[in-house]
């Protein structure tokens, strides 16, 4: 259990001090991804620490730390890499403008970006395949489907947007 919590102490010190490093260099425009090498560089922490502190599962806790840090490269890259949800975009033009009626935001979006970009990322993912005209779940799909709306259900979400 130890091993779980210094982890996770490690890993909010990396994304402490790589939030840090990225207000800094924001200013003279580094981007985000320069940024990431903070978690690499806490990578020798997390083995030195456990050099000091004896713990059941070094190897499981060093991957745990790389999966928390991937997990974290991906969240808060996608905005970056082009990949904005509908909903964050709606919310950062919000915020940019101030305020804005429903005309102008429609007018922000196209068929390409909402629906058509989606429907090959599915199917480039091997979620959905195309039969001529229709289209339809893959076992891949229906498993993924299956996890999401259990997930939703454990947690009483409602589906998003």
């Amino acid at each position: 259990m130890i091993e779980i919590l210094l982890v996770i102490i490690i890993y909010l010190c990396a994304s402490f001090i790589h939030i840090i490093k990225y207000r800094r260099q924001k200013a003279i425009k580094i981007g985000i991804i320069n940024t990431y090498d903070i978690f690499l560089l806490f990578l020798p922490v997390l083995v030195i620490t456990f050099q000091f502190i004896p713990v059941r599962w070094p190897l499981s806790s060093v991957f745990l730390y790389l999966l928390l840090s991937g997990v974290h490269f991906i969240f808060f890259t996608s905005p970056y890499l082009g990949d904005e949800g509908p909903s964050a975009k709606i919310y950062f033009l919000i915020k940019k403008q101030g305020e804005m009626n429903f005309k102008s935001l429609i007018a922000n979006f196209s068929d390409e970006e909402l629906i058509i970009k989606r429907i090959r990322n599915l199917e480039n993912s091997k979620l959905i395949l195309k039969k001529k005209t229709l289209f339809k779940t893959t076992a891949k799909g229906q498993l993924l489907s299956g996890l999401f709306n259990s997930y939703r259900q454990l947690l009483s979400w409602d589906t998003g947007g």
